[in-house]
């Protein structure tokens, strides 16, 4: 038997999302998104961040431990 199936077996004997992703190790929103038959619209994050161009660099990390504030030494 597959996630789904035990899934709508133990909707069907009135077990809540909470319940039921407590039994299986998973959020309820995951197993309300597998009950209901939820798909992502993008399979791969190639398709996903298509948008961003590919000389784009990130932003650098704030470092906090290097900065000085002025007026406290």
């Amino acid at each position: 038997m597959n996630r789904e199936e035990t899934i709508k077996r133990l909707r069907s004997k009135r077990y809540t999302y909470r319940e039921i992703g407590q039994l299986l190790g998973i959020s309820k929103q995951r197993i309300h998104q597998i009950h209901i038959g939820y798909k992502p619209k993008y399979k791969h994050s190639k398709e996903l961040f298509a948008f961003i161009p590919e000389n784009w660099r990130p932003i650098k990390k704030y470092d906090s431990k290097n900065i000085k504030i002025s007026g406290r030494d």
